[in-house]
């Protein structure tokens, strides 16, 4: 089975490149957001938007809004307590 990266044409792998560098650029990212995310990832945004980078990068702010309303990159480190309950009660 063969990657995505590697059946990009030059001028997919060229738009790669500049939405890389514009969501670099625009700080879209947060510090978790910069290790988890790969060329991988960004190319199946491009992909789905026929390597548009303007509409793609619409697209990626859209996931990274959600994933902040849903409190994804936290979630680990909830604040959340739980209310003491006795059995039976």
């Amino acid at each position: 089975m063969n990657s995505l990266l590697s059946s990009i044409s030059k001028e997919e792998n060229e738009a790669l490149t500049e939405f890389i560098t514009s969501i670099i650029n625009d700080k879209m990212l947060n510090e978790i957001q910069k290790l988890m995310f790969d060329q991988h990832f960004y190319c199946r945004f491009l992909k789905a938007h026929n390597f548009d980078v303007a509409q793609a990068k619409v697209q990626l702010k859209l996931y990274l809004q959600w994933r902040k309303d849903q409190n994804v990159d936290t979630i680990l480190v909830s604040t959340y307590t739980y209310p003491l309950t006795t059995p039976y009660s």
